[in-house]
């Protein structure tokens, strides 16, 4: 079940969903070198995600993933 919730002891200007979905990503300056982690909450104003490894600050990604009742991939 997903819940789209703040918790109590948070303030935040959006709500967080609680949805987990696998994701993949890949380098943009290297389309060949890729990985996957997993969302872990989803606002209108960002992501909370686990990556199957470390990437570096400044790092450009190209990530892929879906939601519940959507049927395609979404591509950020």
């Amino acid at each position: 079940m997903n819940e789209c919730a703040n918790r109590v002891d948070e303030i935040r200007e959006f709500v967080r969903c609680e949805i987990e979905s696998d994701i993949n990503l890949f380098y943009l300056n290297d389309p060949k070198k890729s990985f996957s982690g997993r969302t872990i909450d989803i606002s209108r104003g960002g992501m909370k995600i686990v990556l199957d490894q470390e990437v570096s600050s400044g790092d450009r990604l190209c990530l892929g993933f879906k939601l519940p009742g959507i049927n395609h991939d979404l591509d950020l």
